[in-house]
């Protein structure tokens, strides 16, 4: 008895009744998976039931693409020979119900059952966007459901099933029974999916290329050898699917009336990328490479073809993809926020704490689930805009923006290096120059750690990107260019023919007009061709093409892309043209719905189908892509076809409308983006501004400059900043605005701007009367100078200090005063100048619960006061006060001053050398690179000192293993630090030629300090070469020293090896004379290093002038200070120089102590591995042995 369609229908409302009054005891979650199935076949059943067909009980042919999926049992014959026909029949329907619930699940239709053969149809009644997709997700379940089958059966028959799956996209004809709700297929399509699946392997799902074509991105699939089919000339290209990707990334080619032609005039390019790809999947080494061409000249197109090309590769390859977008082009950090709200599908309407989770599941892939990892996620969210100011991990680090950005990129780095630790990666980044400054500089970062990660970069960049960044890529090794030209006229050709391969034969004329029209841009052939379809001369039929030769002797052809483009719009019915070009005033991606809300405010009523319906045909039109997914739930999401389109289709849009329109467009993203409108202030911003509401685009302009500011992206912000200007804000608005983009362009190191913005600010607040402001920008503007003149920084804070006189107790006035007592101590005011203004500074602070200021103020009085006991305890007291605020600056400068101070004034190295470490483990924490270097290099300098000449520059690699700095960067550094090693180890002509070269260097680059600090690196060394192996160079050292007093630079220190160079040169009252002028500016005994150096200049005028007791008492003396102090390798140098002194003076009982001090200095020296000392000491010991 045949079931009628109505009755199938309340058959299916039954059944979901029952579900229903169930779910007390089967719970909701059993009971929604079951109804699953059961709503989609009743939507099905109605909406076959709404058709007019069903007017006539007739059965209806029609001819449709869908996909067809043929599936069948491996070896079932056989196996019911072997089975009870009960048994079989149990195992039939067990078997049959495990496979249609997934057709059913995914929208499908089980057209027949055979056997044991399942034949199912996606696209009928009903067609989906993604009907081959769906139809693949339905076999990879039912092949899952299937395993699921066999496990719980397989205590009942010991027989597990298999099934053989194949499935086929194209044209059947679809022969429908109205009255019945039923349909039969038949054509080629159904054959080839019915081959296809006998050629799969048990378990497994096989396509053809025809059908692989829709699903690219969203599978890993295994591509096989062609195989012969019958009734098939050729060979048929076949894939095996093996999963569905966790993401899909999926790019729209452009086609012309859906012909896909193949790659033409690009393979030289992509076979770079495919070396470059090769590169980091067999040797590890990454890449950046962007690829730099015109508009419409193929750069997508090129990018697709090398995503086709990585899917069938035998390696898993991740994913990321990111598109930057001209209106987000102020966003900070706004491409990188696109490529992982793409990959974690975060979308612009989720609430923020389903933000916050998306965030967390998707960096959870490296990151651990502890406190560390959330940190780690926080971060990173905060950076790319996402509002995670209530974490706890933020707190005390909002206010420090360099922070949070450096930590945000280093956390950045750590996630794709943890990435890359599994499985090669792969960036693919459209549009770079849209791109915000903020997401460049991440690139840039991101291509210097890529050759070391096996990290592949690809960008895509019209030639504009090097307007903007003249350098791109300069000076990163592994970075290169992927040149687009124009196609030459051969290839165009070649393209011309494959777009029209369904014409016969293509008249000269038309190739011509096409070719030279198209100059060489295949953006500008496809529309071209476009064009000539729309004005009728080129005519579609159903298997081949014809060409109007007549029509095309009376077309007139634009001269531009351009004008094709506008001709193209012309030729569009008001309705579609209209909603085009609303749309345009969106931007390049849209959604339905704002252009529906547009829609609707301009005509005055709602209709509902005219913008659905406008956008499919204009699809259809190939002017517009739908999205696969959109960031607004509810509303779908679509791209213009190209930039360029979407430019001419907004300037066809009348100026009173664009105003209209925008604003709509800025009422809707307010009303949309729910808690979350922080993110968009800057498109709103822009919208609002075009739409004429100035006021209100001012308010936004300025929190999205602030937010740019607060993350670091000062570009952005000063963008921002300067567009708010001119939008003529009150006194107050405006002197905020000056100071936050003075503040931007300092860090900037716009120097003069800032200045003058400063200035004008100053004179903003003091006209409001507004004295903490005041004070706050006149430390800003110190800030300015202090690096490079104390004086004008001290000078600075005075002038403000003075007009502030009597102000009463606030931030920027406590700021102000520790700035002027740091540029004080630099300036070299007179100390209790300095120490007054830390002192007001700090009780002011403390009183206002500055702590920053407060920490900032005693590291000054550190620095300042006479007591060093006192200095000590202030740094500590420094340091307490800077960890309560977690990794910070401050902290770091408080640890990095206190080691100094150890090592100075206590000359404790151990526990120099661990505030030295924790002062680098702060800046790794906190993602300051040059500060990492920085305390890293006073760490190895002390693990020197301490004798660990073997060990160090392990102890500095593993440091650096944890950063995420660049390898070049970490190999430059470590090569640094090895040639500092030189002289400790005895190589002296090495270490010689290393500081003259360091000099050329330094003095190129006019850092005046450096050059002061290898010179005191380079004189010890010509004194070894001179005592050790009589080699001349002592008028070099001297010119050295007289150079940093030149400099006014490591003064004391210098004068103290002037008196040393002198006393071996002869020159013995000079000597004296430097040695007295140098003792004069130091602070002995409580300064170590200044009384080692006394030691040592006494020594050497004792030694020149055969005073050998006062000689050897000094070098004793150094040699207890050393032993005290465990300073090992400065113990074993003296040691030796004591026996050298005692060999000289050779008095009875002298040689036996010389022997006992050479032998004791050869014992330190091998277990430090000195070669060059060893060699010496072995030596002196032969010449007193042979005495």
């Amino acid at each position: 008895m045949t079931i009628s369609l109505d009755e199938k229908i309340t058959q299916v409302r039954e059944a979901i009744t029952e579900l229903n009054a169930k779910r007390s005891t089967l719970g909701d979650e059993v009971v929604e998976s079951a109804l699953a199935p059961l709503r989609v076949r009743l939507d099905e059943l109605l909406r076959l039931r709404q058709t007019e067909s069903l007017s006539s009980r007739a059965p209806v042919e029609q001819r449709k693409q869908v996909s067809v999926l043929c599936a069948d049992l491996a070896g079932f014959t056989a196996l019911s020979a072997q089975l009870d026909p009960e048994v079989l029949r149990e195992i039939q329907q067990a078997y049959f119900q495990a496979v249609t619930l997934p057709v059913q699940k995914w929208g499908g239709v089980v057209e027949k059952y055979i056997g044991d053969a399942v034949l199912a149809v996606f696209g009928l009644p009903a067609a989906h966007e993604n009907d081959p997709e769906r139809a693949v997700r339905a076999a990879l379940d039912m092949q899952s459901s299937l395993a699921e089958l066999n496990d719980r059966q397989a205590g009942e028959t010991g027989f597990p099933l298999q099934m053989r799956v194949g499935l086929c996209t194209g044209m059947v004809l679809a022969t429908l029974n109205p009255g019945e709700g039923d349909f039969v297929v038949t054509g080629e399509t159904v054959n080839l999916a019915s081959r296809i699946q006998n050629l799969a392997p048990p378990g497994g799902v096989l396509i053809p290329h025809d059908t692989y074509r829709h699903l690219r991105g969203a599978f890993d699939v295994q591509v096989l050898e062609p195989v012969q089919i019958k009734g098939y000339v050729e060979p048929v290209t076949v894939y095996r699917v093996l999963r569905a990707k966790p993401r899909s990334f999926r790019q729209t080619v452009r086609g012309v009336e859906g012909i896909e032609t193949p790659l033409v005039g690009r393979q030289t390019e992509l076979k770079e990328l495919q070396d470059a790809m090769m590169g980091v999947i067999e040797e590890r080494e990454g890449q950046l490479v962007t690829i730099r061409g015109d508009a419409g000249v193929g750069k997508s197109r090129l990018l697709y073809e090398f995503q086709n090309w990585i899917e069938l590769l035998p390696v898993q390859v991740r994913f990321f993809q990111g598109k930057a977008r001209q209106e987000a082009q102020g966003l900070p950090f706004g491409l990188l926020r696109d490529l992982f709200a793409f990959r974690f599908q975060i979308l612009d309407d989720d609430p923020l704490d389903a933000v916050w989770g998306k965030l967390k599941s998707g960096f959870g892939e490296v990151f651990t689930d502890d406190e560390d990892g959330q940190m780690q996620a926080h971060f990173l969210g905060q950076l790319l805009g996402y509002d995670f100011s209530r974490s706890s991990h933020l707190k005390g680090v909002l206010n420090d923006a360099e922070q949070l950005r450096n930590r945000g990129m280093m956390y950045l780095s750590e996630y794709f290096k943890g990435l890359c630790e599994k499985s090669p990666l792969v960036i693919f980044l459209e549009d770079l120059h849209w791109a915000d400054d903020s997401s460049l500089d991440a690139v840039i970062r991101l291509g210097e750690l890529a050759p070391h990660l096996g990290l592949l970069i690809v960008g895509a960049a019209r030639g504009s990107l090097l307007e903007r960044r003249p350098f791109w890529g300069e000076g990163l090794e592994y970075h290169h260019f992927v040149e687009l030209p124009p196609l030459s006229k051969r290839e165009s050709r070649q393209l011309v023919g494959e777009i029209l391969r369904l014409v016969d034969e293509i008249p000269a004329e038309l190739r011509v007009l096409v070719v030279e029209g198209g100059e060489g841009n295949p953006f500008y052939i496809e529309e071209l061709i476009k064009m000539l379809v729309e004005r009728g001369v080129i005519v579609k039929g159903e298997k081949r093409w014809g060409v109007e030769t007549s029509r095309l002797e009376q077309l007139a052809v634009p001269a531009t892309l351009a004008g094709v483009l506008q001709a193209r719009l012309d030729g569009l019915p008001a309705d579609e043209r209209k909603v085009l070009q609303q749309a345009s005033v969106v931007g390049r991606l849209f959604w339905d719905q704002v252009v529906a809300y547009i829609h609707a405010a301009q005509s005055g009523e709602a209709e509902e189908l005219l913008v659905p319906q406008a956008l499919s045909v204009l699809r259809g039109r190939e002017l517009v892509y739908r999205r696969e997914e959109s960031v607004f739930v509810d509303s779908t999401e679509y791209l213009f076809k190209h930039d360029i389109l979407r430019e001419v289709t907004y300037e066809s849009v009348l100026k009173r409308l664009r105003k209209t329109y925008h604003s709509l467009v800025a009422d809707w993203l307010i009303a949309h983006c729910g808690d979350r409108l922080g993110e968009f202030r800057g498109l709103i911003a822009d919208h609002l501004l075009l739409g004429g509401r100035k006021e209100q685009a001012l308010e936004y302009l300025q929190a999205t400059g602030e937010a740019a500011l607060a993350s670091f992206a000062n570009s952005e912000a000063e963008s921002y900043f300067r567009r708010s200007l001119e939008l003529n804000p009150g006194d107050a608005q405006h002197a905020d605005l000056l100071a936050c983009l003075g503040e931007a362009l300092k860090r900037l190191s716009k120097h003069e701007p800032a200045i003058q913005v400063f200035r004008e600010g100053i004179e903003g607040y003091l006209k409001l009367g507004n004295q903490d402001k005041v004070a706050h920008l006149y430390a800003s503007l110190s800030g300015l100078f202090w690096r490079e003149d104390y004086l004008k920084a001290f000078q600075v804070c005075q002038e403000g200090l003075e007009l502030l006189e009597g102000a009463p107790d606030s931030p920027g006035m406590s700021r102000l005063l520790a700035e002027a007592g740091r540029t004080g101590y630099f300036r070299a005011e007179p100390p209790e100048r300095v120490v007054d203004l830390c002192q007001r500074a700090m009780v002011m602070a403390e009183s206002l619960g500055e702590t920053v200021i407060q920490a900032e103020a005693l590291i000054t009085l550190a620095l300042t006061v006479q007591d060093k006991a006192h200095a000590i305890r202030s740094l500590e007291q420094a340091v307490s006060l800077a960890d309560s605020l977690g990794p910070c600056s401050t902290a770091y400068r408080a640890h990095l001053d206190l080691g100094y101070y150890y090592d100075i004034y206590s000359g404790d190295l151990y526990t120099s050398l661990k505030e030295e470490v924790k002062a680098a483990e702060i800046a790794r924490q906190i993602g300051d690179i040059d500060s990492i270097f920085f305390a890293l290099f006073n760490a190895g300098y002390l693990q020197i000192r301490l004798g660990n000449l073997n060990s160090v520059i392990d102890f500095l690699a593993e440091f650096l293993g944890r950063c995420s700095v660049s390898q070049e960067l970490v190999d430059e550094f470590l090569g640094t630090c090895s040639s500092y090693l030189w002289f400790p180890r005895g190589e002296w002509q090495l270490a010689l030629e290393f500081a003259r070269n360091r000099q050329v260097e330094m003095r190129k680059a006019g850092k005046l300090q450096e050059i002061a600090d290898i010179n005191l690196f380079l004189v010890p060394t010509i004194l070894d070469l001179d005592q050790f192996l009589g080699r001349g160079e002592l008028p070099e050292a001297r010119s050295a020293m007289l150079e940093n007093l030149n400099l006014g630079w490591k003064i004391p220190e210098s004068r103290f090896l002037l008196a040393m160079v002198s006393a071996r040169q002869g020159e013995l009252q000079e000597a004296q004379d430097f040695l007295k002028s140098a003792l004069e500016m130091t602070s002995i005994p409580e300064n170590i290093p200044e009384e080692l150096l006394r030691l040592d200049a006494e020594a050497e005028i004792a030694l020149a002038m055969e005073r050998w007791e006062q000689a050897l008492l000094s070098l004793e003396s150094r040699i207890e200070i050393l032993d005290t102090g465990g300073y090992r390798w400065e113990m074993a140098h003296d040691i030796l120089r004591l026996g050298v002194a005692l060999s000289q003076k050779g008095e009875p009982g002298d040689l036996e102590r010389a022997l006992d001090a050479y032998q004791h200095s050869l014992e330190m020296f091998t277990e430090m591995d000195a070669p060059g000392y060893i060699n010496v000491v072995a030596e002196r010991l032969r010449a007193v042995g042979a005495q």
